[in-house]
């Protein structure tokens, strides 16, 4: 195999292949290898891991207008990369003997990478199933970012489906729901698709990667492509292949369904701001006291190192509340949303709050209060200990 390439496109491609490499060593070598293949459409970087996610550049050009002499070799993902991120910026060349021995000529530069016989990388699917949507780039990475960081990360069997991002499509409506036992992030959009409905549920780490590579501007489109065992999400530059998560999804539109006696509307960066200030006490996940009391709601937080109060305008559509939140719920939910008002709905000190932009049904948030009797407790704690420091 032989191949001429600039240095940049060559370095920009292995990158983002190598989003893939990974998995338990344990289980084999081979999930820490990167396929690169010379064909006659161009070059192509592969990389996969243990847990089904595999990352497949586009076709990059070689630049080489001689015989190409196409082959493919496995290499050290990481080894690679690095000899390739140290070489200066130019065009290089890449030769590899019968022994899988590679040699990249760079003007007075030679390194050498001893390589695999492509065998040994696990076979990648050429095919793409029939079953297929096209969605615009941007709305989809919004949806996925908005949800993500709901999924659970507990790899165990019986919270194995909370680890996954929950897509559904129906007739003119996309869904995306995350749920990692505390809380729960959905998002919708519309979007132009009138074929049977369907639903998945893929591993949130694939999403994360689909994600950061997709691209953002005007027009750009993501197909999705599935059948009953994999998900394909193709767009300009890369292809992500993902197993889909074998298990059932909750049923997450119940939990939202509910009414509640008591709803605030205020801003939304004066209240990300105010939670951050209760959190940063000892610069830890901590409890936020929510006092609501008609126009005026009061956050406080008490921790050994100290405390915070602080007083936000509200508009009240409803009685007076006391209620406890782990202030990172909050954060993560205000911070995924783009308004400039904040809704939030709530009912009882032990109930599901929800909150969501006051502009649009397009994300919503769903988190379980933190028990007000050991709550109150913790906080009578910390502010006797407040005090005797004092």
């Amino acid at each position: 195999m032989f191949l001429r390439i600039e240095r940049n496109v060559l370095l920009n491609a292995v990158k983002m292949a190598m989003r893939a490499v990974g998995g338990s060593s344990a289980v084999s070598q081979i999930y820490n290898y990167m396929l690169v293949e010379n064909l006659a459409e161009g070059v192509r970087f592969t990389c996969r891991n243990s847990q089904g996610l595999c990352i497949q550049t586009a076709f990059v050009p070689n630049t080489l207008s001689l015989d190409k002499k196409e082959g493919k070799i496995a290499l050290d993902a990481k080894f690679f990369a690095g000899v390739i991120e140290k070489l200066p910026a130019g065009e290089l060349t890449i030769e590899v003997d019968d022994k899988f021995y590679a040699t990249i000529n760079q003007g007075k530069i030679n390194s050498g990478i001893p390589g695999f016989d492509p065998k040994v990388f696990p076979a990648v699917e050429d095919f793409e199933p029939t079953n297929s949507i096209t969605i615009n780039g941007k709305t989809f990475k919004d949806m996925i970012d908005q949800t993500i960081f709901c999924a659970s990360s507990d790899p165990s069997p019986q919270k194995v489906a909370l680890t996954g991002q929950f897509i559904k499509i129906s007739e003119g409506l996309m869904e995306i729901c995350s749920v990692d036992g505390h809380r729960i992030a959905h998002a919708q959009s519309s979007i132009e698709y009138t074929g049977e409905g369907f639903h998945l549920l893929v591993p949130s780490k694939a999403l994360a990667e689909a994600s950061r590579l997709m691209p953002t501007k005007e027009g750009d489109e993501v197909k999705l492509c599935f059948d009953d065992k994999k998900v394909w999400l193709t767009f300009e530059g890369a292809k992500v292949i993902s197993s889909l998560i074998e298990a059932t999804f909750i049923e997450y539109e119940k939990m939202f369904g509910s009414t509640h006696t008591l709803s605030i509307k205020l801003n939304r960066a004066e209240l990300l701001s105010s939670i951050d200030r209760a959190t940063s006490i000892d610069g830890r996940i901590t409890t936020v006291r929510l006092d609501i009391n008609g126009s005026s709601m009061n956050i406080s937080s008490r921790t050994a190192l100290g405390f915070m109060d602080e007083d936000v305008e509200v508009k009240n559509n409803g009685d007076k509340l006391t209620i406890f939140f782990n202030s990172l719920y909050l954060l993560d939910a205000l911070k995924a949303m783009s308004s400039e008002e904040a809704e939030i709905f709530l009912d009882d000190p032990n109930k599901p709050g929800i909150i969501r932009p006051t502009d649009s049904t397009d994300c919503k948030y769903l988190m379980l209060p933190i028990n007000p009797i050991s709550a109150e407790a913790k906080f009578t704690t910390a502010r006797a200990a407040v005090a005797k420091a004092a």
